[in-house]
């Protein structure tokens, strides 16, 4: 929807720079649905066919077809004002299933759903993206929908592209500090390097290195008063039932999170120490960016 400013714009091995939107065969799916609110869910399913004066009976195979995979078969004569967010979010789908689209645009659908209906509307992108193995371009700032859904993710920060990889790449080597920081939740923790004193034989006394940094689930107590690499005081804990959610102040801006597996006696006040290896440890120049183990 936005012109070129350099560059090649390419679908495979079509370049579409010059060609206007309407007619690249592309369909979005936008974050506010966008149906209209006079028409029942059939037309809304049908009605970028109707446009392009489509035959009857491929309008009608198609909706069928489209109410089919995402379980709309009984709403198909209710309008927008009838349905719930998530069923409104499954015609905005439908609406750009049907026209089999060479490519799937998706503008932070799941954005104005409450927590429940995201996990299980994710769910049936996933499964929609399976069954149909369409190429879906997915915009989101929801780091969770990026890792579960994605073949490959790219990490934008003001416009510019940090890193590209899959799940796992961007999770286990980020290229820097902000994809470092972005992906994983709770987030990763960055230590300044002065106040760090562990690693064992992985030297972090080099003056290029920062800060370093851990992420909450690969830090564990210490066995005994003898062990740790970094110790704090409780400030505050979370229960979750699967997991222990430790926020320790260690004397620095930030608070040190721990993350240790199912339910946890963990007090407020506490002194804890922390140890964890270090091949788990990321270690950052002063512009950001990643040290090379």
């Amino acid at each position: 929807l936005e012109p070129i400013s350099s560059g090649d714009m390419s679908f495979g091995d079509q370049r579409v720079n010059d060609t206007p939107p309407r007619d690249r065969d592309i369909a979005m799916v936008f974050q506010s649905y966008a149906l209209y609110p006079h028409m029942n869910v059939g037309r809304n399913l049908g009605f970028s066919l109707e446009i392009n004066k489509s035959p009857l009976e491929e309008k009608e195979k198609r909706t069928k077809n489209a109410s089919q995979i995402l379980g709309l078969d009984q709403l198909l004569d209710r309008y927008p004002r009838a349905l719930s967010g998530g069923q409104r979010q499954r015609v905005a789908m439908g609406r750009a299933i049907v026209r089999d689209p060479k490519i799937f645009l998706f503008d932070e659908p799941l954005s104005n759903l409450d927590a429940a209906l995201r996990i299980e509307m994710r769910i049936e992108i996933a499964k929609l993206h399976q069954r149909l193995g369409t190429t879906m371009v997915y915009v989101t700032h929801d780091q969770v929908e990026a890792l579960t859904l994605a073949d490959r993710i790219v990490v934008m920060n003001q416009g510019r592209i940090e890193q590209v990889g899959t799940p796992l790449e961007l999770y286990q080597n980020p290229a820097n500090k902000f994809v470092a920081g972005f992906i994983g939740s709770p987030k990763m923790n960055f230590v300044p390097k002065e106040a760090d004193r562990f690693f064992g034989s992985k030297d972090i006394a080099d003056a290029a290195i920062s800060c370093v940094g851990i992420r909450p689930e690969h830090v564990a107590l210490a066995s005994n008063d003898n062990d740790g690499h970094l110790e704090g005081t409780v400030e505050v804990v979370e229960q979750l039932g699967s997991d222990t959610i430790v926020y320790l102040n260690y004397g620095h801006d930030e608070l040190f999170v721990v993350r240790l597996a199912g339910i946890q006696t963990v007090k407020v006040g506490e002194r804890l120490k922390c140890t964890f290896a270090p091949e788990h440890v990321h270690g950052f120049d002063r512009n950001g960016e990643t040290i090379p183990a």
